[in-house]
């Protein structure tokens, strides 16, 4: 195998060491390179995992700051209904007299929301236990809420998967040009957030052959 290092132990008296005791210590040296070896592999992959974390939390980060831009960032319980915030604030640090308690919503690393638990004046502040509670919960939350985007994100991906089969068998049944693009134009349609939809056919620059069709803003449907 590779050396790695050398075990080097010495004594004062000529032919100190017997075959018995060199094959002792080799099985020794043998046992520290083993040791050695394995910290480095943990270490190595304590590494791998740290990198592997980084990339998840970003991956989620950007996952969610698309996912919140299509949809109510903020949700209140007004103490009868819960309700959508249309322009959420970010909720501030914990109030100076206790009553205010502000709980991070976090998936690997990455703070992806806020809880914010207020009292009046007349109740309490919040006790230590409360505020673990508050974390745990806030804790599970955040699964939630990751399993539910991610449900989400495979639907989605299903239905276009699901669109883009049906076109091709759609086009697929075309047989002339025009026929072909304006069933191109039909089927991108169905596409989602989509307003416009235009197919050119020609050199670019030229005002050649080409197929437009205009769907209309979503917001007004």
């Amino acid at each position: 195998g590779e050396v790695i290092g050398v075990l080097d132990v010495q004594s004062e008296e000529p032919a100190a060491f017997t075959e018995e005791d060199i094959a002792v210590l080799q099985v020794m040296a043998d046992q520290i390179a083993l040791a050695i070896e394995n910290a480095r592999l943990l270490e190595e992959s304590r590494r791998t995992l740290r990198e592997l974390e980084r990339l998840y939390g970003e991956r989620v980060r950007e996952a969610w700051r698309r996912w919140i831009a299509r949809r109510p960032a903020a949700y209140r319980y007004t103490g009868v209904t819960v309700e959508p915030i249309p322009e959420p604030a970010r909720p501030a640090d914990d109030g100076a007299d206790g009553r205010q308690l502000t709980i991070p919503i976090r998936l690997w690393g990455e703070t992806i929301g806020s809880i914010l638990l207020r009292r009046t004046e007349e109740q309490p502040p919040w006790s230590p236990d409360e505020r673990r509670l508050a974390e745990e919960i806030g804790g599970q939350i955040a699964l939630a809420l990751e399993s539910a985007r991610l449900l989400e994100e495979t639907q989605e991906r299903a239905a276009r998967e699901q669109i883009l089969s049906e076109m091709t068998a759609e086009l697929t049944r075309s047989l002339d040009v025009e026929t072909l693009l304006q069933t191109a134009l039909r089927e991108l349609a169905r596409l989602p957030e989509v307003d416009e939809i235009a197919v050119y056919l020609g050199p670019e620059g030229d005002d050649g052959y080409r197929e437009r069709t205009e769907i209309g803003s979503r917001d007004e449907e």
